[in-house]
């Protein structure tokens, strides 16, 4: 069954983050190869991740990689730009 809201088409650009507040931060981005089914594939990682010596759980700063390994991604060259913070601009490279 597919869900709608998770479906992401082909050629469609994804700017992955994770963390919280001041934890948040981007951790890949990547065009889509093929359509793809967010629910399905957070599925089908988490069910492929194999435990190593520092994680015994799956990593979200993995899953842009796994992407790609998998051919359903192709990784896109990035750079962040801070543009200010508390209403004042000013444009820092991250």
């Amino acid at each position: 069954m597919e869900n709608n809201g998770q479906l992401i088409e082909p050629g469609k650009i994804i700017a992955f983050s994770r963390g919280a507040y001041s934890g948040y931060d981007f951790i890949g981005i990547v065009v889509t190869l093929q359509k793809l089914n967010l629910t399905e594939l957070s599925e089908q990682y988490k069910s492929e991740f194999e435990p190593d010596e520092y994680y015994d759980e799956p990593q979200p700063e993995r899953f842009p990689t796994w992407l790609i390994n998998k051919g359903m991604a192709a990784p896109l060259e990035w750079q962040k730009i801070h543009c200010g913070e508390y209403g004042e601009f000013g444009l820092t490279l991250e």
